[in-house]
């Protein structure tokens, strides 16, 4: 058996990496420390083999899975304008995520005679009310589609292992009881009703949820007393990322990579899948394996989620833009011809040609799983522009 101090050093090598890597989940590389340190038990030199080998696990793990390239400050692709959302009711969505979420008002509109809409949706005259919801960092425009839905509401929901859009990551205060204000506002538990916490040194508390709409959110609690900061994030709420769930982790890394120019974004689970009874409590999905990418634009990441566990195929035919869900991410771009150069060399699809939209020109394209992406110029007092976004909402 490993003595405890043998153990004691085991995890914190465990830990030590988890800090490195900055992964949430540090317990269960301590625990495969203390595994390696059993198989060799007894003598000290074995010891000594044991823990060798562990820290050169480790540092593999480190070179492949998350060794993180920087990108340049010159980016194309700047930051992400909003997410869009299709919901049935725009007053009690917005309702409903201003109470949870801490998000504000910020403009009403109609999309209407809107030749790119028209493109997407595949018919002329489409009409939809709009709502821009802000949070620190970044926002969401609510879409409500005007017309006959009958062949709408029979599209199945989102998924939390995809394939498609997933989920918005709300990260809040703990004290703020986001969660709690969510579900009682009409949204249900994914996984287990009570929040997670997946790491025992990490004091952060995760859910998913489906609002009445079924759109799925993250919510994470952060104990803030706990983390004894110097200096307290100034703000309560922020909008962490947007999730992508794919059939093809590899190939839409290699995708984005071109797309955001970052060849090395931060990767967990590459080596060795994240797995365990807390991630099922999470994600609702039994025998959750997964591996993950998050790239970081100015004010929010987009996070890549493969679940190995429950695999998916990408979908022949893009949702449709009216179906209730997120429906597409709309990018800040310092060129529409850069960004559309970029997109084709990584290998997506262009949909629409360059067109006016809002405040600016816009053009749509696809993803190598049928994902709708936006590249748009806006002047910088447009309130749907991330200019005013200066960082991710934690300084």
């Amino acid at each position: 058996m490993v003595k405890q101090r043998q153990l004691d050093v085991i995890r914190n090598v465990g830990f030590l990496f988890f800090h490195l890597v900055e992964h949430e989940h540090g317990d269960v590389y301590a625990q495969i420390g203390a595994s390696i340190i059993n198989m060799v038990r007894g003598s000290m030199w074995k010891y000594v083999l044991g823990l060798f080998a562990v820290v050169v696990a480790l540092g593999v793990y480190i070179v492949l899975s998350s060794g993180v390239s920087e990108r340049p400050e010159n980016a194309v692709i700047k930051a992400v304008h909003y997410v869009g959302i299709s919901v049935n009711d725009l007053e009690k969505s917005s309702e409903l995520y201003e109470t949870a979420f801490g998000l504000t008002r910020v403009r009403s509109s109609t999309l209407e005679n809107e030749p790119a809409i028209d493109a997407l949706v595949g018919r002329q005259g489409v009409s939809a009310n709009t709502r821009l919801l802000r949070s620190s960092n970044a926002q969401l425009r609510l879409m409500a589609f005007q017309g006959n839905r009958d062949d709408i509401d029979n599209i199945p929901p989102q998924e939390v292992k995809g394939p498609g859009f997933a989920h918005v990551c709300v990260q809040v205060n703990q004290k703020t009881q986001a969660y709690d204000k969510f579900l009682a506002g009409g949204a249900t538990a994914i996984g287990d009703k009570e929040m997670v916490q997946l790491n025992s040194r990490n004091p952060v508390y995760y859910a998913y949820a489906r609002d009445p709409d079924n759109t799925i959110f993250e919510v994470e609690h952060v104990d803030i007393d706990a983390l004894n900061l110097e200096t307290p994030p100034k703000n309560d709420y922020r909008m962490r990322h947007v999730a992508l769930a794919s059939p093809d982790i590899d190939a839409s890394v290699e995708f984005y990579s071109v797309l955001l120019e970052q060849d090395r974004p931060r990767r967990l689970g590459r080596f060795m899948a994240m797995e365990g009874e807390k991630f099922d409590a999470v994600s609702g999905l039994p025998g959750t394996k997964l591996k993950m990418a998050f790239f970081q634009l100015r004010n929010m990441e987009l996070e890549i989620a493969q679940y190995l566990s429950h695999p998916t195929e990408a979908p022949v035919n893009p949702r449709p833009l009216e179906a209730n869900g997120y429906n597409m991410i709309v990018f800040e771009v310092s060129s529409l011809n850069a960004a559309k150069e970029l997109l084709v060399k990584a290998g997506g699809a262009v949909v629409t040609d360059i067109l006016p939209m809002d405040e600016g020109q816009i053009f749509f394209a696809r993803d190598l799983e049928n994902n709708l992406l936006g590249f748009q110029m806006l002047e910088d007092n447009s309130p749907l522009s991330a200019v005013q976004f200066t960082d991710n909402g934690m300084n």
